[in-house]
């Protein structure tokens, strides 16, 4: 999982067809993901779809503490976490492409600091 830091306002999830997806997330080679809002430290993996999140969203159906609680189905769910080394070279969510061939180049420890 690798953080970049990515401002908006819009709505996070958009919906493409019958699918609703998450926006600030992008597949990358060797199995790892971009994702413009991960942070290792607070992020749990829940059992709730981008289509019901996307939903609570809409209609301004907030998860209070006990009730997203009940929803949690992995509480540490990085197996490897990277941030950018900004001091090299800050990268931002267009930065993908560039990313992907750091990756397939084997310079992921280069432009990126393993947190875990």
């Amino acid at each position: 999982m690798f953080r970049i830091y990515h401002y908006y306002s819009d709505s996070k999830m958009v919906v493409s067809g019958n699918d609703t997806i998450y926006r600030f997330r992008w597949q990358l080679p060797n199995g790892y993901v971009l994702d413009a809002e991960a942070d290792e430290r607070y992020d749990v993996f829940l059992n709730i779809t981008c289509k019901e999140q996307f939903y609570r969203e809409l209609h301004g159906i907030p998860f209070i503490n006990d009730t997203i609680k009940k929803y949690i189905i992995d509480k540490d769910p990085y197996l490897e976490y990277y941030r950018n080394k900004t001091e090299v070279k800050r990268f931002g969510i267009s930065d993908s492409i560039e990313i992907k061939q750091i990756i397939l180049d084997g310079e992921i420890d280069k432009y990126f600091e393993k947190v875990k």
